[in-house]
């Protein structure tokens, strides 16, 4: 660590185990226990590649672009449908239910004055 700043080997090899471990976390349910091996592979595969960027001397570039994927892996791929279905639970469980009379589409609409035979409609 020179001046604050973390080498980009360092970086792209804490976003390739961030990058395993949402995956892994995102893709547990009730019917798998683990992803299968070719995602593990794929992203392995692909930070070989940024590791290697930052050998020949991209590397920033390939730590900027490990932290982006990282991101974007999270959002898209398991773990964001997971994290967005767990926020959506909490908001369920502390919902305020609003106070007031009902508005909008919770109206019931006024009943129209039927007109009896004796009333005609007048005409302009």
């Amino acid at each position: 660590m020179q001046g604050g700043v973390l080498k980009p080997s360092r970086v792209i090899t804490a976003t390739l185990f961030a990058m395993i471990a949402t995956q892994t976390v995102g893709s547990v349910d009730a019917k798998h226990r683990l992803p299968s091996p070719r995602q593990y592979v794929a992203i392995t595969v692909l930070w070989g590649i940024l590791l290697l960027m930052a050998d020949t001397g991209l590397g920033k570039l390939a730590a900027r672009l490990s932290t982006l994927i990282l991101l974007t892996g999270m959002v898209l791929g398991p773990f964001g449908s997971t994290a967005v279905g767990f926020l959506n639970t909490i908001r369920d469980q502390f919902a305020i239910p609003p106070e007031g009379p009902p508005t909008g589409s919770d109206r019931q609409p006024a009943e129209e004055p039927q007109q009896t035979r004796t009333q005609r409609p007048r005409l302009a």
